[in-house]
């Protein structure tokens, strides 16, 4: 039966799309963002999440892990994340009862999801429905297919938000069944956006041009996650407003950044980058605004409503 890993479902979304919605975070992207605020999608496989503060020192899970992963050593319990790599039973957080051990995601099947959505539709208003997220919702494109397709017969709005670092073929074989798209450009450079990200920037450049050049497609919005010294200058934005143009998008949202991902990426045993990093002044991003309003771009500034 066809399943994917999900590392998070939330209701009563109002950013993610018209009105209010349930987003679904599908686990495993391509890309490596350095600031990610979710990384505990980054990975495909299952992970474990480790929060010191609320381990009661009970050792449970070290008896109870397979690997020697855990350890105590100074009276604390601490975790070799590369011994967990290769684990497959998570027996640690099975036997944690407190909760400082728990999955990074769970496995749902097609129908379970749909349960969800049911659940969830009355509250979403004339105007809501539901997102894919992640992660990258094309990372695992047969669930995202069949998701959407029962989305569509159960007459549910749909959207997506998305690198679009897919195969060309499925990335618009689902947008046309879409509503309501977001649609991340990094950088335009395509070193520096794969400096940062790990992947270059062409088949995302290219996947969003095809989008465009279909007779039909949904409503899309360029999302611009704005990082102080990485993407926040004026030549970029002005090459991507170019490129927007060009492309007969007009709508932008620029993403102030914030380090609020920060514990997770403690949680998991990895080195945040961003630790302590200022986030982007209001006149910075306000300024940018202008430079997609005078390419006749209509710019959100962070989290709006749609």
């Amino acid at each position: 039966m066809l399943t994917a890993k999900i590392f998070d479902i939330q209701s009563f979304s109002t950013h993610d799309g018209p009105g209010c919605r349930t987003v679904v975070f599908f686990k495993g992207c391509p890309l490596k963002c350095r600031w990610c605020a979710n990384p505990e999608g980054m990975y495909a496989p299952q992970e474990i999440m480790w929060r010191e503060s609320k381990c009661d020192g009970c050792g449970r899970c070290v008896l109870a892990c397979q690997k020697n992963a855990l350890v105590y050593i100074d009276g604390k319990i601490q975790r070799q994340r590369s011994k967990c790599r290769s684990c497959e039973s998570f027996d640690c957080a099975a036997s944690c009862f407190s909760g400082a051990l728990t999955p990074s995601s769970r496995t749902y099947t097609v129908s379970e999801l749909m349960d969800v959505l049911r659940r969830d539709r009355e509250f979403w208003g004339e105007s809501g429905g539901v997102t894919f997220s992640g992660g990258e919702p094309f990372a695992q494109f047969k669930f995202l297919e069949q998701a959407v397709r029962g989305c569509i017969t159960e007459y549910m709005d749909t959207a997506i938000e998305t690198s679009a670092y897919a195969k060309t073929f499925d990335f618009v074989r689902v947008m046309q069944w879409l509503d309501f798209v977001f649609i991340d450009i990094k950088h335009m450079d395509d070193a520096k956006h794969k400096a940062a990200t790990g992947v270059g920037n062409g088949l995302i450049l290219n996947n969003i041009a095809m989008l465009m050049q279909q007779q039909q497609h949904p409503r899309v919005v360029i999302r611009v996650p704005v990082i102080p010294g990485y993407n926040d200058d004026e030549q970029n934005m002005q090459a991507t407003a170019q490129y927007m143009k060009a492309n007969k998008l007009f709508e932008v949202n620029l993403l102030p950044f914030h380090n609020l991902g920060e514990s997770k990426w403690q949680q998991l045993g990895l080195p945040y980058l961003y630790e302590g990093k200022a986030g982007l002044a209001e006149e910075t991003l306000l300024k940018l605004a202008q430079i997609f309003e005078a390419q006749g771009i209509k710019c959100h500034c962070g989290a709006t409503e749609w």
